[in-house]
């Protein structure tokens, strides 16, 4: 940015842009169903000294293309420019992803937004953030259950310790000063860090707050991953068709579904898909499971479902965190454990879930995904609600 340009510019000077579909505003959203042609507006005070507008715009991966913007009109020292955009041109039916921004140009000096939110911008003298539009198929809908709804995220292990059964695994240590204890850290960024001191937050816990929950509005609860693991997040996991024990187990579990959907409230479950944990039935590093694990031996029915480079130390794993081997979802048997026919994802909407969080869903394949959300539709009616984490 150019100091001494942009001390010259004030409100006053920056540009407006605005979206209309049908006459009807919709700057806020960054999504549109095929078909829908888009009006992109853009007021520019002829204090910018903006000789013309240009949108840029690019589909995910691939080379630009500028689009002049059409001057319309001018008022009260505003001119005003348009550009049309149907998707139904420029994206396929099933979906594209689109990175734009606009070009302001002044004699020798071009001005480019600069936008983190996909709404408020600034102004920059180089290319910088850019908006993104997604086009997705006109036929998708979400669960109308979920439409205005507030979702609330609770990390299990620090959200509320209940009175209820629960069983402490023998490896892990539990920390009673819920107010003042200290939770474990590394001595410095990168040394190994075990993860296996607990707090002692439950799904009773949970189930005790549900009212209160409901009083502030909550329609959605997210919970953090629940199924067996060995570190107090719970992203490792040791067994998919097991709720932590530490959490309550199924009794815990069951009663949760149960008590929200009697206040009308849902429950999504976080679906750690792309990895599992080191400490698990599937890859057993450390022999505490009782099945044949991937580590232990080429034999072992879940050998092909990591990728080893050297076995048995060197394996893919999550961004390269040794104790959360990557799962190889081009391997069949794995894959469609969690999205076949009775597999994971089938298994826990049908015991009541109301959908998945799907965890770095950015790392899934595209057939993976496909598989999940064809069986979750089907098992749910369409019911159920899927969404996709990505940074």
């Amino acid at each position: 940015m150019l100091p001494e340009l942009f001390s010259l510019l004030d409100a006053r000077s920056m540009p407006r842009i605005r979206r209309f579909v049908n006459g009807e505003e919709t700057t806020s959203l960054g999504a549109y169903p095929h078909g829908t042609v888009i009006e992109l507006r853009v007021e520019v005070p002829r204090s910018l000294g903006a000789a013309a507008v240009v949108l840029r715009i690019a589909r995910d991966g691939e080379p630009s293309s500028d689009l002049p913007l059409t001057f319309l009109s001018f008022e009260n020292g505003i001119d005003l420019y348009g550009v049309s955009l149907d998707t139904a041109t420029i994206s396929d039916s099933d979906g594209d992803l689109f990175y734009y921004e606009f070009l302001f140009l002044r004699g020798l000096h071009t001005l480019f937004t600069d936008s983190v939110n996909n709404v408020d911008f600034s102004l920059s003298d180089a290319s910088a953030s850019k908006f993104r539009l997604l086009i997705y198929r006109a036929d998708f809908q979400t669960p109308p259950w979920f439409w205005g709804g507030t979702m609330y995220h609770i990390f299990l292990d620090r959200f509320r310790r209940g009175n209820g059964p629960v069983t402490l695994r023998s490896d892990a240590v539990e920390n009673p000063d819920w107010e003042n204890g200290i939770p474990q850290f590394a001595l410095k960024n990168g040394d190994a860090l075990s993860n296996n001191v607990f707090f002692g937050g439950n799904l009773w816990g949970v189930i005790e707050k549900l009212d209160a929950l409901r009083e502030m509005g909550i329609t959605v609860l997210y919970l953090s991953p629940v199924f067996e693991a060995a570190s107090n997040h719970r992203y490792d996991t040791a067994n998919y068709e097991k709720i932590d024990a530490y959490l309550g187990g199924d009794e815990a579990f069951d009663a949760l579904i149960r008590e929200a959907h009697l206040r009308g409230m849902k429950v999504i479950l976080d679906g750690v898909f792309n990895h599992t944990g080191a400490d698990s039935r599937y890859f057993n590093r450390y022999g505490k499971e009782s099945d044949l694990g991937a580590y232990q031996s080429k034999q072992s029915p879940y050998y092909p479902w990591f990728t080893f480079q050297s076995f048995p130390n060197d394996y893919e794993a999550w961004w390269g965190i040794e104790i959360l081997p990557r799962l190889n979802h081009k391997n069949e048997d794995c894959r469609r454990y969690f999205t076949g026919k009775n597999g994971i994802a089938e298994k826990w909407i049908q015991r009541g879930v109301d959908g998945w969080r799907l965890d770095v869903a950015d790392e899934l394949s595209d057939e993976f995904l496909d598989e999940l959300r064809e069986t979750v539709k089907h098992a749910s009616k369409g019911n159920a609600l899927i969404l996709g984490e990505v940074w």
